[in-house]
């Protein structure tokens, strides 16, 4: 059985809220992993750990085709029709409009704290089922150790039975 990525690092649970907080609220849906290591840790240097944490959980996190970019799911299913720089919505005919420099300045709307407390809720809530799962799959420890105590009280009588 493989191990849930919430189990994987005692952190795990804190880096994908973190990640869920920063990805649904910044200007920009998507960037490389070295950007969303310095929004969300302040450090470029920890892009291997996030984009490791997004590749984890695809139940949050999307890659792009190039494998160097990732997005939360959530928002990439809003439109595209953001200005980053007025933060105002445009019309599909406006964004049509602006040079290919100027629509770089396009995103996907931010996420409201409601979606973005739904998605922190969901990954508690996964990580608490993957904690009771592992816990679920010790349910023969206690069986084997009264086994092995039986056996050995019954080798201890015979044994002391001979003497």
């Amino acid at each position: 059985m493989k191990t849930s990525p919430y189990l994987s690092n005692q952190n795990r649970l804190a880096d994908v809220i973190a990640a869920i907080q920063v990805m649904g609220s910044y200007k920009f849906y998507k960037l490389n992993f070295s950007d969303w290591a310095d929004r969300i840790s302040g450090d470029l240097n920890e892009a291997d750990k996030w984009g490791k944490v997004f590749i984890e959980h695809p139940e949050f996190f999307r890659i792009d085709q190039t494998k160097k970019k990732a997005s939360l799911v959530w928002r990439r299913n809003h439109p595209k029709n953001y200005n980053v720089d007025t933060r105002n919505e445009i019309t599909k005919a406006d964004f049509l409009a602006l040079s290919d420099e100027k629509k770089t300045r396009i995103s996907r709307s931010p996420l409201s704290n409601n979606d973005i407390s739904m998605l922190i809720e969901s990954a508690i809530s996964l990580h608490s089922r993957a904690l009771q799962l592992k816990q679920d799959s010790r349910w023969w420890i206690p069986i084997v150790i009264g086994v092995i105590a039986g056996v050995v009280s019954f080798i201890a009588n015979k044994v002391m039975g001979n003497i």
